[in-house]
């Protein structure tokens, strides 16, 4: 079987940002959902204290 060049770029340009952790980083964040988790827990917390 043959791979097809560029078959599934268009669709990682969509909306895929890449990131990368630092290794001191990396450790308490093992899969993509907890830095998901954590960026959603910090954007809550920075628009709660904006309201006071």
């Amino acid at each position: 079987m043959k791979g097809v060049r560029g078959k599934s770029a268009s669709r990682y340009q969509v909306g895929t940002n890449f990131v990368l952790l630092s290794p001191d980083v990396a450790k308490y964040f093992p899969h993509e959902q907890s830095v998901i988790m954590a960026l959603r827990k910090l954007i809550h917390v920075t628009k709660v204290r904006k309201i006071f």
